[in-house]
């Protein structure tokens, strides 16, 4: 389930079968009615700031894998494709950073993956792509004020974390925020307001 910024709004999604295969639907929590809009095989949902506009991960009916991502607003019965995953290798998903200002949509292979970002103001804008994947590269994104913050391995087996703008995100801007550590391992990092919370993976136990 995921709730609209103003809290009017839970788009929620059911499976019937136990076959992982989920339908979305829509419930107005002032009147409680559940509003006709149903979408089948959705992977995954983030909102636009505008508490009608939002994004949607589908599965491929016969793989199963998470191909495509739809905006889709709402009482329309219009998705509109916006990406289309077509590397089999890969699956695709979008979601929210935690400041809510941006949507990301992310690609990912078992040794690759792909980032863009898009604000949430405007639904209809162009994708930002990150970096364009590459054999053997893994990262991921958050935002924290104006900064970009990319969680990746590259020259970093055990992953560091690197700084960008998002106006420029290739390798010749990067600055070293968490360095690469060949004993520590860098899971991830979350921003909260004045703090950044990094996962870290140490002689196989797990810290914060």
């Amino acid at each position: 389930y995921n709730i609209s910024n103003d809290g009017n709004i839970l788009a929620f999604s059911t499976d019937t079968t136990g076959y992982r295969q989920y339908t979305l639907q829509f419930k107005d929590l002032r009147t409680g009615q559940i509003l006709p809009d149903k979408i089948e095989r959705v992977t995954s949902l983030a909102w636009a700031s505008d508490n009608k506009t939002m994004m949607i991960g589908t599965e491929d009916p016969v793989s199963k894998r998470s191909d495509k991502i739809w905006r889709y607003e709402l009482g329309s019965n219009k998705p509109e494709l916006v990406y289309e995953e077509k590397d089999v290798l890969f699956n695709t998903g979008v979601g929210r950073t935690r400041d809510k200002r941006f949507f990301y949509l992310g690609s990912g292979a078992a040794t690759m993956s792909e980032v863009r970002l898009l604000s949430t103001d405007t639904p209809k804008g162009e994708w930002k792509l990150i970096l364009p994947r590459e054999k053997d590269h893994e990262y991921s994104v958050d935002v924290y004020g104006d900064t970009i913050y990319i969680v990746t391995n590259k020259n970093a087996t055990n992953f560091r974390v690197v700084t960008t703008t998002l106006k420029d995100t290739s390798e010749k801007t990067w600055k070293d925020f968490i360095a690469h550590n060949p004993k520590i391992k860098v899971d991830g990092i979350d921003f909260f307001k004045g703090y950044g919370v990094v996962s870290e993976k140490e002689n196989g136990l797990e810290y914060v």
